[in-house]
């Protein structure tokens, strides 16, 4: 791994699931023929994205395939990303195709690490999606967490309510995101120093009892 160059998705929900953090089952393909049966084995509908570290904004690069439903939109959608691929990056390693779970439902929320040179690492939880960009909704806090200090900081979002339910809404998986914040928070003190950034966006949070998945995952390691 090179210096300062961030993981693949694959090799960074790796990470995440030595710490039980749940994240989305995959596998990695290399022929269109293995997607289509790597698809069909997972149960459609499938999400394929590229597997490269030069490409981290799979979305510009288009190199993401959402909510195929069949071997033969599995087969196109395998040349298709490759093909965008190579016409984003010429340079980059392209390693394959991640054929994964298409998580349906559920609320969007980030979770992430940012580090400071002088007081370590910082843990941000937030909503994601749309309310990103609307409500610009997070809070930072420092490692380690305690069960209190996570659920402090799901209170602390001005959107908390779309978490604990509105409108008719179910609850999302409240306890759920307390677990992930505080595996998290072990992960961050873990690789203090060796990571400069962590970013799972999404972190799909299912109705009470459902649980909560990471969908994608960016680590950044730290610069020597």
């Amino acid at each position: 791994m090179a210096q300062g160059q961030a993981l693949t998705e694959s090799a960074g929900k790796q990470l995440l699931a030595l710490y039980g953090i749940p994240v989305t089952p995959e596998r990695v393909v290399t022929s269109a023929a293995e997607a289509a049966r790597a698809a069909q084995e997972m149960g459609f509908p499938v999400a394929m994205k590229i597997v490269s570290p030069q490409i981290t904004h799979k979305t510009e690069a288009g190199g993401i395939a959402l909510n195929v439903a069949s071997a033969d939109e599995a087969r196109v959608a395998f040349e298709r990303i490759i093909h965008n691929a190579r016409n984003y990056n010429a340079l980059a390693e392209l390693q394959g195709v991640s054929v994964q779970e298409m998580v349906r439902g559920g609320r969007e929320t980030i979770v992430g690490m940012i580090s400071d040179p002088q007081f370590g690492p910082g843990i941000v939880f937030g909503l994601g999606g749309i309310f990103v960009e609307i409500l610009q909704d997070a809070v930072l806090r420092v490692p380690p967490l305690d069960a209190d200090a996570a659920r402090e900081m799901i209170d602390s979002l001005k959107g908390a309510a779309i978490l604990k339910g509105t409108r008719g809404q179910k609850p999302a998986d409240l306890s759920a995101i307390v677990d992930v914040l505080l595996k998290f928070s072990q992960l961050c003190l873990d690789l203090r120093g060796a990571v400069q950034e962590i970013d799972i966006n999404p972190l799909l949070v299912l109705d009470e009892g459902q649980g909560a998945k990471a969908v994608d995952c960016l680590v950044v390691p730290a610069k020597k």
